[in-house]
């Protein structure tokens, strides 16, 4: 689940003092806790679907429901479902490594050291061209 840290900041400003320095780590521990609505310290599906909707990929899915009628609109729905119950189920498919159903911050932040790796050897192999 990659943000955008200017977004992230937006969302946390009335709640941590953005004046001072924030680590890449702090800024997604606020991140994962913004997103961790029953505060058990773990994302469940619907909380994933939240973070998600706050993402990139909430981008790639635009539905223009002015011109749709009701049946399209039903259509448009049910893809839109698919869609994000897909993603999460990626997301714990690769990253739910004890495999409860849930996206501990352990979890979590492992996998977003995974993604930071995986990241810096694309755009070594790229420069590299």
């Amino acid at each position: 689940m990659a943000q955008d840290i200017n977004h992230v900041a937006e969302h946390l400003k009335e709640k941590i003092d953005l004046k001072k320095e924030l680590s890449t780590e702090e800024i997604e521990f606020f991140y994962f806790m913004e997103h961790d609505f029953n505060n058990d310290s773990r994302l469940d599906g619907l909380e994933i679907l939240s973070a998600i909707k706050h993402s990139d990929f909430a981008k790639d899915l635009k539905i223009d429901s002015q011109s749709m009628n009701r049946d399209k609109m039903r259509e448009a729905f049910d893809m839109e479902i698919k869609y994000y119950t897909d993603i999460i189920d990626e997301i714990l498919k690769e990253d739910d490594f004890n495999n409860d159903g849930y996206l501990s911050y352990i979890e979590y932040s492992l996998a977003r050291r995974r993604d930071e790796i995986e990241d810096e050897k694309e755009r070594i192999k790229k420069s590299k061209v």
